[in-house]
């Protein structure tokens, strides 16, 4: 009984830092309006000079066809590498429109190069640079 009570305990514990802890601030929508950006500045890490980590959303206006579910948001935890403008998944989950999501952890060396976005505007590929430039100026 002592157990599950130390248990319930820790996880509300979490459950109430993780609740609290975001602080969402948008970054911009793709060029259709469907697909907003934010991030979660109030738990930006910088891990070292030139790493910094950080959890973004992703909310679908028109939710996203994956298999045979709809996707309406999505929450990744990722790695950018400011001086070599590549990043990578830490951690991703799905959101449904049927109420159930999914989670995955990526393998460790799924980096991706950012793709420099030379428009004013966003589009839907090169939220990255966004993302990057925002992290990598921030610290500086």
């Amino acid at each position: 009984m002592r157990g599950i009570l130390i248990f319930l305990a820790i996880g509300l514990f979490f459950l109430s830092t993780t609740a609290e802890g975001a602080d969402w601030e948008f970054l911009g929508k793709d060029e259709t309006g469907n697909i907003s950006v934010y991030i979660d500045k109030e738990n930006i890490k910088y891990v070292s000079k030139t790493a910094v980590r950080v959890w973004v959303k992703t909310l679908y206006e028109k939710p996203s066809q994956f298999e045979s579910k709809f996707i309406n948001e999505s929450l990744s935890y990722r790695e950018h590498y400011c001086n070599e403008g590549k990043y990578k998944l830490l951690q991703v989950s799905f959101y449904y429109t049927d109420g159930t999501s999914d989670s995955f952890t990526p393998e460790a060396n799924n980096y991706r190069y950012v793709i420099p976005d030379i428009y004013v505007r966003i589009r839907q590929n090169t939220f990255e640079d966004y993302i990057r430039n925002y992290l990598c100026n921030k610290g500086k």
